[in-house]
């Protein structure tokens, strides 16, 4: 079903375009500062529009470049810090770090609002 929309997309689009080089096929003089040249309106036009695909192109790859090297550099940031963690997880088990729990039974069944903590 895809393939079939992007085919009529593609068909809709070289129609358009073979009208567009129809109507346009005038010759005009185009001058380069050092020469002029006549020629059909519509290859002045494509013309520019390829410059134009060109200059953008640049313009977002050099954009796209510069967030792939920040992505890496955040990748190597977080492979470092997954490594610490794993290195300190080794050094410091997470059950030495917790403190033996010293409430007795009857201070776990009692509410929190009648407890007393006793400071020592």
């Amino acid at each position: 079903m895809k393939k079939t929309g992007q085919f009529y997309s593609i068909l809709v689009l070289a129609l358009v375009v073979v009208i567009f080089s129809v109507v346009n096929s005038q010759n005009i003089e185009v001058n380069f500062i050092f020469k002029k040249v006549e020629m059909p309106l519509v290859i002045v036009i494509i013309i520019s529009l390829l410059i134009g695909v060109m200059i953008s192109s640049l313009v977002f790859g050099m954009g796209r470049l510069s967030s792939k090297k920040e992505i890496k550099t955040l990748r190597n940031e977080l492979n470092e810090m997954k490594k610490t963690h794993r290195e300190v997880k080794e050094v410091v088990p997470l059950e030495d770090m917790m403190e033996e729990d010293e409430t007795t039974e009857e201070e776990k069944e009692e509410p929190m609002s009648r407890r007393t903590y006793h400071q020592e």
